[in-house]
């Protein structure tokens, strides 16, 4: 199949002036009064976004590249394929000159900028063998979300791609006789559905989990053929599998005294976050008793992932706005996650998070602080469960037996002063116990 492209032609004019004119293909549209941009498509107004802006491309495309069907296309920054210092945004207009094609913006990835055809008449493919159509009977794939989307690996519920169709025959009896996907190295699936133009269809990623990369941009292609056998041009989506990881072997708890000047430091390994910028490990501390109440956070840079690192952290520095100690006696929750933000966007992607305690021991005050690593939780019958705690006392006592209550039981144990001790139980009876020491 050999395509033919032609220029398209600019029309200035108010935006109020379109309901009065007929679109027609082949047209753009640019208000003077608003200062918008629209596209004659399919016997509609197509608006190219609320400010988009028009960069001018000087891609020259193989002609390998255009009788594949395909409608995305890669403009490199790098090879001056789009003139101009500036970054276009998603939604931006790039009028390519040595082809006259309008491409919308669909994603930016750093100096690679992907430009979507519009599907106008004149502009695209003629007919071919197997059904292909002309450009003006082909279905129309829209994307129900533009640019590439950030998909966290474990929240499967939300990991779709959904987009709608639509069909230039409207006799009522239209309807999508079957979607194919392209994606990875395996037989590409194909539905054959009973949706009608207009219905949103979701692609669920989950289900092919083992294909899809979790290190590099996946891309998906859809391509719907109608009743007719007329097929769209195949439809590129962009996603990444967010895997976000921290493993740290902190002790998990941890004994400072008040006004010791040395910094406590908090070993973690962060793992994953392709895709991801500006990448951090968040750091909050928290009373035991109140872990909603954050006293204090902190936010440290990452440059590398799987890699150790070690923060400081000086618990005694910590103050409030009046200069008072923010960290007195008491034991407190410190927590870290590992985080990215989505490019071009305010949102943050964590990963789960660790926890350490910290008893905090004042001379002054004096009285025993008991720190566990316990967490709500469940244990099988007959399985043994185990319970660190440590018991922090400076004073002069020399033995400590802490009473274990678990349920209407207990227990006395012996145990350490300022160390790490282990108390274990295997539980005969069924039931939710309350365990405190």
């Amino acid at each position: 199949m050999t395509e033919t492209r032609l220029s398209f032609k600019p029309v200035r004019c108010k935006e109020s002036d379109l309901a009065l004119m007929t679109p027609t293909d082949g047209y753009v549209y640019f208000t003077t009064d608003t200062q918008k941009i629209y596209c004659a498509v399919q016997n509609n107004f197509l608006p190219m976004g609320g400010n988009s802006g028009v960069y001018y491309g000087n891609r020259t495309f193989a002609e390998n590249e255009t009788n594949t069907g395909e409608t995305d296309f890669v403009f490199d920054l790098d090879k001056e394929e789009i003139e101009g210092d500036q970054v276009p945004n998603v939604n931006d207009l790039i009028l390519n000159i040595p082809d006259g094609g309008f491409y919308r913006v669909i994603d930016v990835y750093g100096n690679l900028i992907t430009g979507r055809r519009l599907a106008v008449s004149g502009t695209g493919g003629g007919g071919g063998e197997g059904g292909g159509g002309s450009t003006s009977q082909r279905p129309l794939i829209t994307p129900s979300v533009l640019g590439t989307q950030y998909f966290k690996l474990d929240d499967t519920d939300n990991m779709k791609v959904t987009f709608t169709c639509s069909s230039p025959i409207d006799d009522g009896r239209n309807y999508i006789a079957s979607i194919k996907y392209y994606f990875g190295q395996q037989d590409n699936p194909e539905q054959v559905v009973n949706y009608k133009f207009g219905d949103t269809i979701t692609f669920d990623v989950s289900k092919y989990l083992n294909v899809f990369s979790t290190s590099n941009r996946n891309t998906l292609q859809v391509e719907v053929t109608d009743a007719y056998g007329n097929k769209s041009l195949k439809q590129s989506f962009y996603f990444y599998l967010i895997e976000l990881t921290l493993n740290s072997d902190a002790t998990p708890i941890k004994k400072i005294t008040k006004g010791d000047a040395t910094p406590y430091m908090y070993p973690c390994k962060p793992m994953g976050g392709a895709g991801l910028e500006d990448l951090f490990i968040e750091l909050k501390l928290s009373p035991l008793d109140n872990p909603m109440q954050v006293l204090h956070t902190e936010q440290r840079a990452i440059k590398n992932v799987n890699t150790n690192y070690n923060f400081n952290i000086s618990f005694n520095s910590i103050k409030n706005a009046e200069g008072e100690d923010l960290i007195t006696h008491g034991v407190y929750l410190l927590t870290a996650r590992f985080c990215g933000k989505v490019p071009l966007t305010t949102n943050v992607i964590s990963s789960n998070i660790q926890s350490v305690q910290i008893a905090v021991y004042d001379d002054e005050v004096g009285t025993p602080l008991i720190a566990t690593n316990f967490k709500d939780g469940s244990v099988m019958q007959y399985t043994p469960f185990t319970l660190q705690y440590m018991i922090v006392d400076e004073s002069n006592i020399t033995e400590v037996n802490p009473l274990i209550y678990y349920g209407l039981n207990y227990s006395t144990e012996a145990a350490n002063l300022n160390e790490m001790n282990t108390w274990t139980h295997t539980f005969i009876t069924p039931g939710v116990y309350d365990i405190a020491i």
